[in-house]
C-alpha cells in the first residue's frame, strides 16, 4: 500500500509542477512575471503577509504580475524543495524566458524576523515594485 501511495504522490507532484509551468507559459506575453508564494497553515507570519497583500497599495502592484500562485509547503513539499523554500513565508518572482520552455527565478523575498512588521511591509512593497513587469512610481 505504501508503494501505491508513493507512486500516487509522485504523480500528483508531477501534475502540480506541470500545472505551475502550464499557468506560466500560457499567460499573455505582455506581463510574463509571476509570483509564487510559499506558505503553510501553521505559519503565523504567512498570515501577516496575506494581510499585506490584500491592502489597496499592494493589490495594485500585485495585479501588474500575471499570476499569484500559492503553494502550501506541507501539501507540496517537492515543489517547495525545488524552489528551496526553507524559510516561510517565501515569495519568489519568476519569469518565463522568451522562446524557451524555461522558468527563470528573478528574485526571492523572505521577511526579516528581527525587525518590525511595518519595516517588512515597506520592504515587501518596494520589492514587488522593483521587479514589477509594469514599473510603479514610488509615492
Amino acid at each position: 500500500m505504501k508503494m501505491v501511495y508513493n507512486l500516487f504522490g509522485e504523480i500528483i507532484m508531477k501534475y502540480i509542477l506541470a500545472l505551475i509551468i502550464f499557468i506560466i507559459f500560457t499567460s499573455s506575453a505582455s506581463a510574463d512575471r509571476h509570483i509564487l508564494k510559499f506558505t503553510a497553515d501553521w505559519c503565523q507570519y504567512c498570515r501577516v503577509v496575506d494581510h499585506f497583500l490584500i491592502q489597496k497599495e499592494f493589490a495594485t502592484v500585485v495585479q501588474s504580475y500575471e499570476n499569484l500562485i500559492i503553494v502550501d509547503v506541507d501539501k507540496y513539499p517537492k515543489v517547495a524543495k525545488s524552489y528551496r523554500a526553507s524559510s516561510l513565508p517565501l515569495l519568489v518572482i519568476v519569469d518565463n524566458v522568451a522562446d524557451t520552455k524555461k522558468i527563470k527565478i528573478i528574485s526571492r523575498w523572505v521577511p526579516a524576523y528581527k525587525t518590525t512588521e511595518h519595516k517588512n511591509r515597506i520592504s515587501l512593497l518596494n520589492w514587488l515594485k522593483q521587479y514589477s513587469p509594469k514599473k510603479q512610481k514610488n509615492p
